[in-house]
């Protein structure tokens, strides 16, 4: 195989997070994990960071200014990408030139994921109100999938959220009216069911179908794992894996690495170190692709 078919054998997807230089999550985590799975993430950082927030202290560096840009360079070069993954954005107006980005790279049929990293344990992130909810419900509507944890599912839908168990009713009554908004399949995460659990929920509107994934909860506060669970999402999709089975896989995936923490007793800041199971999520991923 000559150096040319290697290039074309390789997706590329547009990765829109912000870039943290401490603390594994947003880019310096969907690089790596799209990579294991064969996908380029061509990265797009919104922000820099000296650390993630968890940290007690942090530098940032807007790149509102600088994006633009970055995108009119691509222009020039006549750039085009096989699918788009958003994370954490910063503000409405982030939201704004994300939906740009969409209108620009994407194409029907394309997968286009929407992670509306914004609220988690029942609170919305200290730096957002109720805007961010409304400018991210619009933004839902150029989504293909979409991976709400169940905090953000709550402000999405505009219900309470309570720390009891969530039913698979419920957890679908919440799926179906984010899918309402536009994204074809929604997966609900975290969802509290019975003690010492928790749950990921699949819903797919085009076909119908649901998937329900139970698993032990490791009480860690992780940082990071939302980053880890919808980059291995992707990069799994895209190399053919159904969704029930991507599903399964990117949550076996986090798991196993939050247990890796666990075991470490290193310091919760540094973030999962989800490097030492990429070799699972690869061949997890050659098997289903098989």
């Amino acid at each position: 195989m000559n150096e040319k078919s290697v290039e074309l054998s390789v997706l590329s997807c547009l990765t829109v997070h912000d870039l943290s230089l401490m603390g594994r999550c947003a880019l310096s985590v969907a690089i790596p994990v799209l990579a294991a799975l064969g996908v380029q993430a061509v990265p797009l950082p919104t922000a820099l960071y000296s650390n993630h927030l968890g940290f007690a202290h942090h530098y940032m560096l807007p790149l509102d200014e600088e994006i633009p840009k970055f995108v009119k360079a691509w222009e020039v070069n006549g750039v085009h990408f096989d699918a788009f993954y958003s994370g954490f954005l910063a503000n409405p107006e982030q939201i704004r030139l994300v939906h740009n980005l969409i209108q620009r790279y994407t194409h029907p049929g394309d997968l286009i994921m929407i992670d509306p990293a914004m609220a988690d344990r029942g609170k919305m992130y200290s730096a957002f109100d109720h805007t961010m909810v409304q400018a991210m419900r619009n933004l839902l509507r150029d989504a293909t999938i979409t991976t709400p944890n169940y905090t953000e599912s709550c402000f999405l839908c505009d219900v309470p959220y309570h720390a009891g168990q969530v039913s698979k009713e419920e957890a679908r009554r919440l799926a179906i009216e984010i899918a309402a908004l536009g994204p074809e399949t929604v997966v609900i995460t975290s969802l509290p069911v019975e003690k010492g659990h928790l749950a990921n929920y699949l819903y797919d509107q085009s076909t119908q179908t649901e998937a329900w994934f139970t698993f032990a909860e490791i009480p860690l506060p992780a940082v990071g794992t939302g980053d880890l669970f919808a980059s291995a999402l992707v990069g799994l999709r895209l190399k053919g894996v159904p969704w029930a089975g991507a599903v399964q896989v990117a949550g076996q995936f986090v798991t196993n690495g939050i247990k890796r923490l666990q075991e470490a007793g290193t310091k919760i800041e540094n973030g999962v170190p989800f490097e030492l199971e990429l070799p699972y999520l690869w061949q997890e991923g050659e098997k289903y692709a098989k």
